[in-house]
């Protein structure tokens, strides 16, 4: 190998980590290796080994067979500008943010429960009705009024289990998202706390008469995943009091399920893969 210090401007190698397999990250090295200073070399070419493994989908373009990196990177550069604008637009949208939590720092689970609302009008200032200014860590209720999103931060205060000691408690943070969708009189809340569904949250925010989808109604979220494949299914015996409950994992529950035992079954879970609009996703309901 070349020593340390060898000066090859017409040689430029680099490494990336795998932490740093992002869009950003690729589009900088390539940019800087690719630029020539000498008026002796000519045009650039960069060459990349096909990674193993995960690495950022936006990039399979880049490293897919003759890719015309002049096009390519121009693309994926621009709808990265393009993402951020949006993320920029989305967070000037909010009238007020709290000073004790970052937007940007936030990293929300992709799980809801969803209620079906009497109106398309909500308050989410009614949040501080439930909780108290004391329970909230962000003095701010931030509100997106554009975008129908609402978010906040609960403080929790415990006795901690470990022993009968009222000087000290044990403190907890839980996130909470609300999203309204005004067209379908739809609230979604989304929390870090998973013990609860929610419903005086939603009946303050959103009227007495806010009901929760449950049932059935809740596998229509699968509605527009093609190739669904069932992976983790819980189902309930409606004769075999013995074995009442049963979980089933595999790489397609369906493909080795008896049928005639499936009679004697209703659905409790269901989480599974399939693609929407070209993308391989994962989707989870629960009753």
């Amino acid at each position: 190998m070349l020593g340390e210090g060898f000066d090859l401007p017409e040689l430029k190698i680099a490494a990336i980590h795998d932490t740093h397999k992002s869009l950003g990250v690729t589009l900088q090295f390539v940019g800087r290796f690719a630029r020539t200073n000498g008026s002796n070399l000519g045009r650039a070419t960069v060459v990349v080994g096909r990674p193993d493994g995960e690495f950022d989908p936006q990039l399979r373009r880049l490293y897919s067979e003759d890719a015309d990196w002049n096009r390519v990177i121009n693309d994926l550069s621009a709808g990265a500008i393009s993402r951020e604008q949006d993320v920029n637009d989305f967070e000037a949208a909010f009238g007020a943010l709290p000073e004790e939590v970052s937007i940007r720092s936030l990293l929300p689970k992709m799980s809801t429960v969803i209620y079906r609302v009497p109106s398309n009008v909500w308050n989410p200032q009614a949040v501080r009705d439930v909780y108290g200014e004391d329970r909230l860590l962000t003095e701010i209720i931030a509100v997106n009024e554009r975008d129908g999103v609402a978010w906040f931060v609960r403080e929790n205060r415990m006795m901690v289990d470990w022993g009968e000691i009222r000087t000290v408690e044990e403190i907890t943070h839980d996130l909470f998202v609300l999203y309204f969708d005004r067209n379908h009189k739809l609230l979604y809340i989304n929390s870090s706390d998973t013990s609860s569904v929610y419903e005086k949250l939603a009946k303050a925010v959103c009227g007495d008469t806010a009901v929760i989808i449950t049932g059935e109604n809740v596998y229509r979220v699968m509605a527009q995943i093609k190739r669904l494949v069932p992976t983790n299914v819980g189902l309930l015996d409606v004769r075999n009091r013995s074995r009442r409950f049963s979980m089933h994992v595999g790489a397609d529950v369906v493909e080795g399920f008896p049928v005639a035992e499936a009679q004697t079954k209703t659905k409790t879970n269901i989480f599974a893969y399939g693609f929407e609009e070209g993308d391989r996703v994962s989707i989870g309901a629960s009753l």
